[in-house]
């Protein structure tokens, strides 16, 4: 049996990244998709990605901006639930919860055209409106 402080398997490899999935103030705040549990994880999240901010990706969801906006089922959820709507919420609630990504060490910038820089460390994904901008 392992000891409380190891891994199971034992420690990521020298390849694993730390994916940090939708961490923002709409899902940590008094929203209808609130989520109990990330403020009791957030001092994880901090400390693993201000170790490995190189090998850390976060995700933000972008809601529609407004009801009536979006595409297949999102579009009738917006109709229905027009509080989850940027116009609604406030476009600061997409933004990262307590996590400031531009105080983490950042690597120096990288030469080559083929591959993304080590230090982009932030992955957004409008997932409701494709092509648009908050």
């Amino acid at each position: 049996m392992p000891k409380e402080d190891e891994l199971r398997y034992g420690p990521p490899g020298v390849h694993a990244v730390h994916l940090c999935v939708d961490m923002q103030r709409m899902f940590a705040e008094d929203t209808e998709w609130k989520m109990p549990w990330l403020p009791r994880v957030l001092p994880n999240v901090v400390a693993i990605t201000a170790a490995h901010p190189e090998r850390t990706l976060f995700t933000r969801f972008i809601p529609a901006r407004a009801p009536g906006q979006g595409v297949g089922m999102w579009r009738r959820y917006y109709e229905r639930r027009s509080s989850m709507t940027i116009d609604e919420l406030g476009s600061d609630m997409i933004h990262l919860y307590r996590i400031s990504p531009a105080s983490f060490r950042q690597p120096a910038p990288s030469t080559s055209t083929s591959t993304p820089p080590a230090g982009a460390a932030i992955c957004t994904r409008n997932c409701a409106v494709p092509g648009s901008t908050p």
